[in-house]
């Protein structure tokens, strides 16, 4: 089990997952627009399907906000 945290929200995986695996289970659709940073630091769209979860990462989903 791995503890994480999400937008400040602490999260429990049951076993180890790549970033891409992890958003899906949070009910993401790889077609969402979204931005993620692991500790702080961006994670390119490319990268997800190759970026392990690490216990205690912190992960930050961000949606862009349109409007006028």
């Amino acid at each position: 089990m791995l503890d994480i945290s999400v937008n400040g929200e602490r999260k429990t995986l049951p076993q180890p997952l790549v970033l891409e695996q992890a958003m899906q289970e949070w009910g993401f659709s790889p077609d969402d627009l979204l931005v993620i940073a692991v500790n702080q630091t961006f994670v390119p769209r490319d990268r997800w399907a190759d970026t392990d979860v690490q216990a205690d990462d912190e992960i930050d989903i961000l949606q862009p906000i349109v409007g006028g």
